[in-house]
């Protein structure tokens, strides 16, 4: 007889493993852990049962729960969750008895340090030895063996203590697609994970732990530091497909605190993981929407309101809480209208339509309202989530359309009225006719363009809108922000339009109201064309612009020269070529001051260059490829006819228009600069020169509404 060390599993099958146990004893000491790791595992499951059936506190909780069921991470489409709901509890057993086979597996790697008796290999048994036929030990490692096979949802891999794989359960070849005898002995874990993951994080644990982590120490550093790490990884399978893990690393070590292996306990968590995405990527897309957002229970009692829900309402979440979305109602609507809505939502079906509620602090507002009923499973109806759009501007916007219409039809009226009153005689019959003909061919062009103009934005408001609301409960985040973002180009585009419409009405009619100040001319130049910076930045165009250390002050109106300068540089930018020049010269000439802006565009036609001042005409040249209304030069001539000062327009020789115009200057105006002209510097505009202003529009909406 002679001694000898129990069989070690390093390089042996998980197959063969299995004799090694029957050289071992298992203290009672072991025992007793394994019982109350069993027992705290069921308790943990029973646990976290209590919590999925509870979920989180609050009424908000219990509403996000019967629209968003959450789901079993025990079950599958293969394998459903049980009916008496103990998913979690039947998986934390089987995790307690993975964690019981890995006490045995302790054990027995601890036990392999010490010598014991063992037969020869031409011995029989003796009870000296303590082996025989029937050895308890060789039983107890099969019986823990089968139930580590049993826990086929969670990966058990243990290791020695350099990481080579020594025991590699049913769970993580289901998990993997290795087979046992593929890894065991042969590989470390590190076969199932990524490597660039692997890296980035050795490089985090360098820098913690001061020294060098790579290969398979970057699995095991914090274990073999702190006893056990849990954290998500990626692991990637045989067949090269990628899940994310809960992995948990523990480091096994004898009862002589001998470090013997580690053994890694993972659990998938993928399905998991994208429900978290989803359900996180659903409540920010609410918290960011402009439109209030509501949910209320079966009753209508409010649960949830988003941040919008407070600046439209004037309501803040608490106020609403627990409260019937009447708190909201303005006294607009009969009796009768909220009785049909009701009944259509508890039927099941979505309502939508405007109502007009009243703010907390009491004006009254239109909105879009829509109210979907939310259902579980079964289809009973558990809540309501209602979207309420603000559409008070959009009315009012609406109405000023209107108001513009109607002025220029009365204009057109007008002038057929004096067209009929000129035909006393031949020659002003011929010249009223003529110009009669030039006023309807302005007003078909016009209504034409207007009618494009119109439609288009209009048209796309409309339809992004309808896309959002049918979809909104489906579509991606980035989907819904597309919408709104098309939504708020066309309503812009919108805007810009009636402003110019507004405007013209308002000087036709003699009633904008001039406010002079002395200003310093060259400031409003530099002002405005560090306005456009970035829209000529994105052409490659160059602005040249005056000295601003020259000084000019002049008596103007600030917001309407601004207006003025505006709408002449936007002309430039939008005729001129990519890369091309634009030049804004300012020049003193008797008792004015004479601004010039230049460009490289098409120019424009002799016999066009006084018409193009006039309302709703373009260029012949240009009114075909850049859009526009016709109203912007009109608006100009207006502005500087207000100032007593005058606008024209000529051709430079070397291609492009030039646009002036001329302004009086007061009596007692100095300039540092008498002679002023262009600046011998010349910068190009960049969007680092931008100011902290609105930039890349032609007017700002406050200067013109």
């Amino acid at each position: 007889m002679k001694f000898v060390r129990c069989v070690s599993t390093r390089n042996t099958p998980v197959r063969g493993a299995r004799s090694a146990w029957s050289n071992c004893r298992v203290p009672s000491a072991m025992i007793c852990g394994v019982a109350v790791t069993l027992a705290l595992c069921i308790a943990l499951g029973a646990c976290q049962q209590a919590y999925a059936e509870s979920g989180p506190g609050g009424a908000a909780g219990s509403a996000w729960r019967s629209a968003n069921p959450p789901a079993n991470p025990c079950s599958s489409a293969a394998n459903p969750a049980p009916e008496h709901g103990f998913g979690p509890l039947y998986c934390w057993f089987i995790l307690g008895a993975a964690l019981t086979g890995v006490l045995s597996l302790s054990w027995f790697s601890a036990s392999t340090q010490s010598p014991v008796i063992a037969p020869g290999p031409n011995e029989e048994p003796s009870a000296s030895s303590g082996q025989s036929a029937e050895d308890p030990p060789t039983e107890r490692a099969a019986h823990l063996e089968s139930i580590l096979n049993a826990a086929t949802q969670i990966s058990v891999i243990a290791t020695d203590r350099t990481g080579l794989i020594t025991f590699f359960n049913a769970g993580a070849e289901q998990m993997l697609g290795h087979r046992a005898d593929e890894v065991v002995g042969r590989h470390t874990p590190e076969l199932f994970h990524v490597t660039p993951q692997i890296t980035l994080h050795g490089m985090k644990l360098s820098q913690e732990l001061g020294q060098p982590v790579e290969g398979v120490e970057v699995l095991v550093a914090r274990a073999r530091r702190d006893g056990h790490e849990t954290a998500e990884w990626t692991y990637v399978r045989k067949d090269k497909t990628q899940i994310t893990v809960s992995l948990t690393v523990t480091a096994v070590r004898s009862d002589q605190g001998v470090l013997t292996g580690f053994l890694c306990v993972a659990q998938d968590i993928t399905a998991r993981k994208a429900e978290e995405d989803r359900q996180r990527q659903l409540a920010g897309a609410i918290e960011a929407t402009a439109d209030a957002v509501m949910l209320t229970d079966e009753t209508g009692q409010i649960i949830l309101v988003n941040p919008a829900f407070a600046q439209i309402t004037g309501y803040a979440a608490e106020e609403v809480a627990g409260s019937q979305p009447r708190v909201l109602q303005g006294g607009q609507h009969p009796p009768e209208f909220y009785e049909d809505m009701w009944t259509i939502i508890s039927a099941g079906f979505v309502w939508r339509g405007r109502v007009v509620n009243r703010r907390k602090d009491g004006p009254l507002y239109h909105a879009d309202l829509t109210i979907s009923p939310v259902a579980d499973p079964d289809g009973r109806i558990t809540g309501y989530v209602g979207v309420l759009r603000d559409v008070t501007q959009d009315i009012e916007f609406e109405r000023q359309l209107r108001a513009g219409n109607a002025k220029l039809t009365e204009a057109l009226e007008r002038e057929k009225r004096v067209s009929a009153e000129l035909g006393e005689t031949m020659r002003r019959l011929e010249a009223a006719t003529e110009k009669a003909q030039a006023a309807s061919r302005a007003k078909t062009e016009f209504l034409a363009n207007m009618s494009h103009e119109l439609r288009t934005p209009l048209h796309g408001i409309l339809s992004f809108a309808d896309f959002g609301v049918k979809k909104y409960a489906k579509a991606p985040p980035e989907k819904l922000l597309g919408y709104f973002e098309k939504i708020k180009q066309s309503g812009e585009s919108l805007l810009v339009l009636l402003n110019d419409l507004l405007d013209l009405a308002k000087l036709e009619a003699g009633k904008m109201t001039l406010e002079f100040v002395d200003a310093d001319l060259g400031v409003l130049i530099a002002w405005v064309a560090d306005e456009f910076s970035a829209q000529a930045a994105e052409h490659g165009l160059t602005i040249h612009r005056p000295d601003p250390e020259a000084r000019l002050e002049v008596s103007l109106d600030e917001l309407k020269i601004r207006q003025a300068l505006r709408n002449l540089l936007s002309n430039a930018i939008k005729f001129s070529p990519d890369g091309g020049v634009i030049d804004i010269d300012v020049s003193r000439w008797l008792k004015s001051v004479v601004v010039s802006v230049r460009d490289q565009g098409p120019g424009i036609p002799e016999g066009e260059l006084e018409a193009v001042f006039d309302k709703f005409i373009q260029s012949s040249k240009t009114k075909s490829g850049a859009g526009g209304t016709g109203l912007g030069l009109a608006i100009c001539q207006e502005i500087l006819t207000g100032h007593q000062g005058r606008i024209w327009a000529e051709n430079n020789p070397d291609g492009g228009a030039v646009f002036l115009f001329e302004l009086p200057l007061p009596e007692t105006a100095t300039s540092s600069d008498p002679g002023l002209t262009k600046a011998a510097g010349e910068a190009a505009v960049t969007e680092g020169d931008l100011p902290d202003v609105a930039t890349g529009t032609a007017s700002e909406p406050e200067e013109t509404a």
